[in-house]
């Protein structure tokens, strides 16, 4: 080919002295964070480690290939990780980007070639995201140019993420990414579901009741939140939560929320719980007016539930109030009082007739 035509050329003509320095190149790559759509965007960033390819015996466009120059390529000082963020609405798009950029010194190469080096991802701790293991293979293409040596382009290849790739016969993929999951298949993170039964005899069905709920988690991560309703739809089925448009708060990690009302069969949902994330849910007022609190069908006297979830989980909050029936004594002296009243009632008959006799 013409490249590798020119690159030999290159090879033969340059002497083995240092080439004039020219301005330093740079490439980027592309990391993607996917994650569900009501899942608030983590608070994380990625860094990477490039290194140099050593014992190199592979060509390139028909090139022998060298071992990477030590400090021939570095990530760039200024951009150097990629970087995500939580705003104060939720981004529900599933596929976040950001980029990395890289440098190609070029004052560090003394002869034209091929270069190879190779860029893995550091190890992430933050729950619900796991490291891409992926090693991309850097090749840096270095020409002659008018001017002394200069890049003619870099090369990423993923060396075995080819369309029908084995362990046994591996196939490349020309690739510039990396993609890190934020547990965009519900298997890591979890929902909350809190919602509000009244009942009893003597309840107001239409009344209100205050409450607030606190999620504590990673420094800086976000909650999104909905506010809806929690009722069967239809007779013999489960209970749905179903929510009310453009009703959502965002809540942040270790801050209680402001106080919010929840009357009977409404509920609010939280979402993206990772298993070290614990809730805090506080009903004002609880056990007053009348009223009898359960919390998961248990009685509870301070309205306070805690706790972690490993699954898709619900919280049931009842506020209820019963008048009782009066019983015992005035239930046995009935009828003898009936008894006096159908007497009083003759009395006055008869003496009304005997005046008028």
């Amino acid at each position: 080919t013409f490249l590798a035509t020119a690159m030999l050329a290159s090879l033969t003509a340059v002497p083995a002295m240092a080439a004039p320095v020219t301005a330093a190149s740079t490439f980027e790559i592309i990391k993607h964070l996917t994650k569900e759509e009501k899942t608030m965007t983590p608070d994380v960033s990625f860094t990477f480690t490039v290194d140099e390819a050593t014992g190199v015996s592979e060509t390139r466009n028909e090139v022998p290939v060298s071992d990477g120059v030590e400090g021939g390529v570095t990530v760039n000082a200024q951009d150097d990780s990629a970087d995500f963020k939580p705003g104060d609405v939720l981004d529900n798009r599933t596929d976040l980007t950001d980029t990395v950029k890289f440098d190609v010194n070029i004052d560090e190469f003394e002869l034209p070639g091929v270069y190879k080096y190779t860029i893995t991802e550091d190890a992430v701790t933050y729950d619900g995201i796991t490291k891409d293991n992926n090693v991309l293979n850097l090749y840096v293409y270095i020409v002659n140019g008018q001017n002394g040596l200069e890049v003619a382009y870099t090369e990423l290849v993923d060396p075995d993420g080819g369309e029908g790739s084995t362990a046994e016969a591996p196939k490349e993929a020309k690739i510039d990414s990396f993609t890190n999951d934020y547990d965009s298949e519900g298997t890591v993170l979890h929902d909350l579901t809190l919602y509000k039964v009244v009942s009893g005899n003597a309840a107001n069905l239409s009344e209100k009741f205050d409450f607030t709920i606190k999620i504590d988690g990673d420094e800086g991560e976000k909650y999104y939140v909905e506010i809806g309703t929690y009722a069967v739809p239809e007779e013999g089925s489960e209970p749905v939560f179903v929510a009310t448009p453009n009703q959502t708060m965002i809540l942040s990690s270790g801050t209680a929320s402001n106080v919010f009302q929840l009357g009977n069969n409404d509920a609010i949902k939280v979402y993206g719980l990772d298993n070290n994330d614990s809730y805090t849910i506080e009903e004002k007022d609880d056990n007053t007016n009348g009223y009898k609190l359960k919390i998961n069908d248990a009685t509870d006297d301070d309205g306070v539930v805690t706790g972690t979830i490993s699954t898709d989980s619900v919280v049931k909050y009842e506020n209820a109030k019963n008048a009782s029936t009066p019983t015992g004594i005035a239930m046995d002296i009935a009828p003898y009082a009936l008894l006096v009243v159908i007497a009083a009632a003759g009395c006055f008959v008869f003496l009304r007739k005997r005046n008028e006799d």
